[in-house]
């Protein structure tokens, strides 16, 4: 109880810095991988580019408020604790349990999602920009119907070179997302 009402407190302290959600994706156990999908090193779970990610974020953790939201219960909340140590991200709020993803999606002003997955289709509710990458599932749709909408990447290398131009600028809510909305909704 304690620890959820210091979170709690500390994603609710009013500021002027917008907020950051960067939502865990593609959670696969250690050997339990299924072969078809079209996703660099989907075996080690993308483990590697939730860490680039991670370190993109850090170098923002002054500018922007920053939440990387686990899975609850089943996530790997002492990894994630170590490697924010590491990397000295001490201002990024890991999240696990404490806050629904739905609560989140409410107070940020930028959605980062790794995979497009169910947290894709919440997020499109609220206003905040979207980037997301994803190799398999919605290529063709993402880079028409949608396409000006939700900033989406195929590539790791591009999605994090436009995330950190994006946060460099810092210019939030450029997207409307009326079509997609319509089309996933």
């Amino acid at each position: 109880y304690d620890n959820r009402k210091k979170n709690f407190n500390k994603i609710s302290k009013p500021n002027n810095k917008k907020t950051i959600l960067f939502l865990m994706g593609c959670l696969v156990n250690r050997n339990h991988f299924y072969f078809g999908r079209n996703r660099e090193k989907f075996e080690t779970s993308l483990w590697e580019f939730h860490y680039d990610i991670l370190c993109l974020l850090k170098k923002y953790q002054n500018k922007y408020n920053i939440i990387f939201k686990d899975y609850p219960n089943i996530g790997h909340k002492n990894l994630w604790k170590k490697i924010l140590r590491n990397i000295n991200a001490d201002k990024i709020l890991y999240v696990s349990n404490e806050h629904s993803v739905n609560d989140l999606l409410r107070m940020s002003d930028l959605n980062i999602m790794p995979w497009a997955s169910t947290t894709f289709f919440e997020a499109l509710y609220f206003d905040a920009d979207i980037f997301v990458i994803e190799e398999d599932i919605f290529e063709e749709l993402m880079k028409g119907y949608t396409k000006d909408e939700i900033y989406y990447f195929n590539i790791n290398k591009k999605f994090l070179s436009e995330l950190e131009k994006y946060l460099q600028n810092g210019n939030f809510y450029t997207c409307d997302k009326t079509n997609s909305r319509n089309y996933f909704l």
